[in-house]
């Protein structure tokens, strides 16, 4: 997987965090969420969640399967990021 390094988001190294985890218009489906945690559940809307260590998986599509996954250096649980984290242009 590719790996993300020195990423300062919303909660990492504090709370004014500045990097953001940018994807392209066109790859969302519907509005997107990021569900810590949780499983995907395939409610046809983009989502993205943290699963094991560093490990960040996107379910573009909103089938119920990861399409994306890459891991973030720093990242070390689901409460370190928010949806604000995100962006899709």
């Amino acid at each position: 997987n590719p790996i993300i390094r020195d990423f300062d988001g919303e909660l990492v190294n504090g709370a004014n965090g500045e990097d953001k985890l940018v994807f392209a218009t066109g790859l969302e489906t519907g509005s997107f969420a990021y569900i810590g945690a949780a499983a995907f559940s395939g409610g046809g809307n983009s989502v993205a969640r943290f699963v094991g260590v560093r490990q960040i998986e996107v379910d573009q599509d909103g089938d119920g399967t990861s399409d994306n996954a890459f891991l973030v250096d720093g990242v070390t649980n689901a409460g370190q990021l928010t949806a604000t984290d995100f962006v899709w242009l």
